[in-house]
C-alpha cells in the first residue's frame, strides 16, 4: 500500500515540490540516491563525455552505437544494441548539465469511457546542481546544436 501511495501522481508532485526526484526517475548516466538526489555514475559519465567528444569531433550516432557494442556496454534496458534514439534521448536530457526535471508526461483519457494514454507535458525543474553535472553548459549547448543539425 505504501508503494502505491508513493507512485501516485500527487505523491510524485509532492516529492518534486520538496526538491526530490520522484521514484528514482533518473537518466542512464546517473544513479539514484534514496534521498531523492541523482549523482553521476563515474563509469557511465565517462561514456557520455566520450560521446560528446565523438560528436564534437565530427563523429556520428552510429559510431557511438558501434563504440558501445565493441566495448560490451549494455544498453539501459539491457541487450547489447544501442539505438540512435536512446543515445539522442540521453544527450538531450538537461540533467547532463545539472538541471534535474520531473513531470515529462501525464496520463489523460479522451473521455470517461476510454483508456488513458500518456501525453507529453512541459517538464519542470526539480533542482539544479552543477556539482553533479557531466557536461558544462557550453558543451551541452554545442551537442544540442550538433543534434539539431543532424535532425535536419
Amino acid at each position: 500500500m505504501n508503494r502505491l501511495k508513493r507512485n501516485t501522481i500527487p505523491a510524485r508532485k509532492a516529492r518534486a515540490d520538496d526538491g526530490k526526484i520522484p521514484n528514482g526517475q533518473v537518466p542512464w548516466p546517473f544513479d539514484y540516491q534514496g534521498t531523492g538526489i541523482a549523482t553521476p555514475n563515474p563509469v557511465r559519465a565517462k561514456w557520455v563525455r566520450r560521446w560528446a567528444e565523438t560528436l564534437a569531433g565530427g563523429g556520428t550516432l552510429g559510431a557511438i552505437d558501434q563504440l558501445m557494442q565493441e566495448n560490451g556496454v549494455p544498453a539501459p534496458k539491457g541487450g547489447d544494441r544501442w539505438g540512435r534514439s536512446t543515445i539522442v534521448r540521453i544527450l538531450r536530457n538537461k540533467a547532463l548539465k545539472g538541471e534535474f526535471q520531473a513531470e515529462y508526461e501525464r496520463m489523460e483519457a479522451p473521455s470517461f469511457y476510454e483508456k488513458s494514454g500518456r501525453v507529453k507535458s512541459t517538464p519542470r525543474l526539480v533542482y539544479a546542481d552543477k556539482d553533479h553535472a557531466i557536461l558544462t553548459d557550453e558543451e551541452w549547448s554545442k551537442i544540442q546544436g550538433i543534434l539539431d543539425n543532424n535532425r535536419v
